[in-house]
């Protein structure tokens, strides 16, 4: 009995934590280039119970009890990476990236732009990756996102003198009649190798394997976020029905543990 409490407890705390992922995706609805997640659950640990402090029995001195399995837990937060809607916006620094793969519902984004990042703790430089190509051009002149991280160039940074400009699909920065530089799109042969950082940025893992970029960019047009909403609602009803369900289990389990203390023993 005390055991169903400890698996309904998991549960309500697991569903807790889907109920956060499915919140973050409604509050990045309408974030540039963002990708939806889902937390995926996995079987909690076998624990051993034992009789604390028990171990004067002759039939089982050892005091175990048995294995319990306390239900399930969250195992690991899964990344969709299929591309989002492109929308046409007419501005220069709103550069999108169009890598579909065949048939558009089965594609996955694997092209990021490269940005540069900073360590605010060690001051230690490296790259993150992004789809949000929605970008500003900062006081020194250097193409950067909107939360001010330099947008690399194949040669490095990229100076412009105005949003007077031209981008062309194979990333070629044109200004004045001169190249000034070319975007270094980063391409990877599975996206799940990257994991979220915050910021709406991505870091490549130890399983990362770059690949070349076979894509195209579009200027004046942004990726929008692959969330729906209708979906995220429909999953956010669920997840607070099954958190409901077993919150009643709680407290009918409580019910029974209160009758058996406090009126069998009576009787």
């Amino acid at each position: 009995m005390v055991r169903g409490l400890y698996t309904n407890g998991w549960n309500m705390l697991a569903n807790t934590r889907k109920m956060d992922v499915i919140a973050n995706n409604l509050a990045n609805v309408n974030t540039h280039g963002y990708k939806k997640e889902t937390a995926s659950l996995g079987s909690f640990p076998e624990l051993m119970v034992k009789r604390i402090y028990d171990t004067r029995s002759l039939l089982n001195p050892s005091a175990n009890v048995g294995i319990a399995e306390l239900s399930a837990d969250i195992d690991q937060n899964f990344v969709y990476f299929s591309p989002g809607a492109t929308e046409w916006t007419e501005k220069t620094l709103d550069i999108a990236i169009d890598d579909f793969e065949g048939d558009e519902s089965a594609s996955r984004a694997r092209s990021f732009f490269t940005i540069e990042y900073a360590n605010p703790a060690t001051g230690e430089a490296g790259a993150r990756y992004t789809r949000d190509g929605s970008f500003v051009i900062g006081p020194d002149q250097v193409l950067r996102t909107q939360q001010g991280d330099a947008v690399l160039g194949e040669g490095g940074y990229i100076t412009l003198a105005g949003e007077d400009f031209i981008v062309t699909a194979g990333g070629e920065v044109i200004q004045d009649n001169a190249v000034v530089g070319r975007l270094r799109i980063t391409s990877f042969e599975d996206p799940h190798a990257l994991r979220k950082v915050g910021g709406n940025l991505l870091e490549a893992t130890d399983g990362a394997v770059e690949r070349p970029f076979d894509g195209a960019l579009r200027q004046g047009y942004l990726e929008q976020s692959n969330v729906s909403v209708v979906s995220e609602m429909v999953e956010m009803i669920t997840v607070m029905r099954a958190y409901e369900a077993n919150q009643k289990m709680v407290l009918f389990i409580d019910g029974t543990l209160d009758k058996a203390c406090n009126e069998v023993g009576r009787v």
